[in-house]
């Protein structure tokens, strides 16, 4: 379940993927070392689905993400890992039902929480 912290208005859900490939099991941790690297303030996202289906926090759900320009202010943005093959830049759907399933369930309890306000 998601903390529930209505302080801006969300419209979108914006789904990523990490551009990992099958063999990486990587986290909300790495993915914030590289965004950092960037010279970003954070993670751009808000939560990141992990290969074996665990969702991790990324930015709080209060704090405007950096992974959609034109859309932060107003969207959440979920990652998940994987997405390229092993030459790292083919794409490639490379997700398993442990993420799908966290997936649904994530985008779910936010709709959810969104429509019922609680």
């Amino acid at each position: 379940m998601i903390n529930w912290k209505p302080i801006r208005k969300v419209e979108f859900i914006v789904i990523h993927c990490a551009a990992t490939t099958e063999d990486q099991d990587i986290g909300a941790e790495e993915i914030r070392g590289w965004h950092l690297q960037r010279g970003w303030l954070d993670i751009g996202y808000h939560k990141v689905i992990r290969r074996d289906g665990t969702i991790e926090d990324g930015r709080a759900l209060t704090v405007p993400g950096a992974h959609a320009r034109g859309f932060n202010q107003k969207s959440w943005g979920i990652c998940l890992v994987g997405g390229v093959e092993s030459d790292n830049k083919t794409p490639e759907s490379n997700f398993n039902h442990a993420q799908g399933d966290a997936l649904e369930g994530l985008v779910r309890d936010i709709i959810h929480k969104v429509h019922n306000g609680d």
